[in-house]
């Protein structure tokens, strides 16, 4: 199964220890916002939303291979690779969350999900997300756009090619995007996907353009002096903006909240580059570390499935509740069955709570689908050699 913006591995780990760390912090960044900062990594100075989905992208140009686009044949098999490692999935996801839904619905349990053909078709195109615990999957057919689409402008406008000229276009149409969903045009539904592919291919080269002309440059650079070279800038940003720095619901283009319309692309790079800049550090560390590779090598997974488990310990602490323990007596159920988003958050401690049984449950669930998945592959792989042999 492709992984969220990560390519790169290499018999026993993964190639770039920087890029393994760098994309296991972004998927911890996506937990922790999701459950409302319970852990909060850093993000007074970085907050969560002004960079990290860009982030997810600049990883994946960063491994973009240029033999890719090199002719049409390669471009296809490119975009081919792309749709069975992101969309087949994706598309097998949605039809268990459609079940699920229907029947959790059918109990009673929740309330909220797609309940017509046409709202799930719809939602699969626009926002990309249809039964409430899947919502941050709208990420994947995102991504996949990007990919594909990069790919095909690249193939077809190779012979003017210039990385600096695409680079400058695509950050215009990144600004575009940014001002045309300010102007409500993200709430039609077929231009939603369309501006949030115009928003994020700058991402994507930007991360392309960072391997092949900064990095090296980069790396050499002091690490105190990056770092809180970046904090400053965006400490500077909030004093102006404010927490305004930030755009949330990148799904629906609704949170651009200023008219500077570079400031998404500012915020996303000081963002980008601090993680960076601090995973290379820590990469001397933690690169060998089997818990960070096993995050780093299966994105895709906690990506899709981590607010499912976020909603089971909001149903624990409901439970709880009913047992008679005083302090969740505040715990709503009422908006626990309307929207999959709601975290208790009465006391500190049930925020980190939320995010250490979050990751813990969701990789638990990732190591028992592995282990299965291979279990079923290995068998069909078996059986079809016994074919042979007949």
């Amino acid at each position: 199964m492709e992984e969220l913006g990560f390519a790169g591995k290499i018999r026993g780990g993964k190639s770039n220890k920087t890029f393994m760390l760098l994309s296991a912090f972004g998927i911890l960044f996506v937990i922790d916002a999701h459950v409302w900062t319970g852990i909060s990594f850093l993000s007074q100075i970085f907050p969560y939303d002004s960079f990290f989905m860009p982030m997810f992208i600049f990883i994946s140009g960063y491994f973009f291979k240029p033999s890719s686009s090199e002719n049409f044949v390669a471009a296809f098999r490119f975009i081919g690779k792309k749709f069975k490692g992101l969309m087949l999935p994706y598309f097998f996801w949605i039809a268990f969350y459609g079940v699920l839904t229907l029947l959790l619905r059918k109990l009673g349990i929740i309330s909220f999900g797609s309940s017509t053909l046409k709202s799930l078709l719809v939602s699969i195109f626009s926002s990309g997300t249809s039964f409430g615990f899947n919502s941050p999957s709208w990420f994947i057919p995102s991504l996949f756009c990007v990919c594909a689409v990069y790919c095909i402008i690249k193939r077809l406008l190779s012979r003017v090619w210039n990385d600096a000229v695409f680079t400058a276009v695509f950050i215009l149409l990144g600004m575009a995007a940014v001002y045309f969903s300010r102007k409500g045009f993200n709430n039609l539904y077929y231009m939603l996907l369309p501006l949030k592919t115009a928003f994020f291919l700058q991402f994507y080269q930007l991360g392309i353009s960072f391997r092949k002309y900064f990095e090296a440059l980069f790396d050499k650079m002091n690490t105190f002096a990056v770092c809180g070279g970046l904090a400053v800038i965006n400490l500077g940003l909030f004093s102006i903006y404010g927490n305004n720095i930030a755009f949330p619901n990148c799904a629906t283009m609704s949170g651009f909240r200023t008219d500077n319309l570079l400031l998404p692309l500012i915020t996303s790079a000081t963002g980008i580059l601090f993680w960076l800049k601090l995973s290379k550090e820590l990469s001397r560390i933690w690169g060998n570390s089997r818990i960070i590779n096993y995050i780093s090598d299966n994105t895709f997974f906690i990506m899709t499935h981590h607010l499912l488990f976020k909603c089971l310990f909001s149903g624990l602490l409901i439970f709880g509740k009913k047992l008679g323990i005083s302090c969740l007596s505040a715990v709503s159920v009422a908006d626990f069955k309307t929207t999959p988003w709601y975290v208790f958050s009465a006391f500190p401690w049930v925020k980190a709570a939320y995010f250490i049984f979050t990751l813990v449950s969701v990789l638990a669930a990732c190591f028992v689908y592995n282990h299965i998945k291979n279990f079923l592959l290995q068998k069909i792989k078996c059986g079809g050699r016994a074919d042979d042999k007949q």
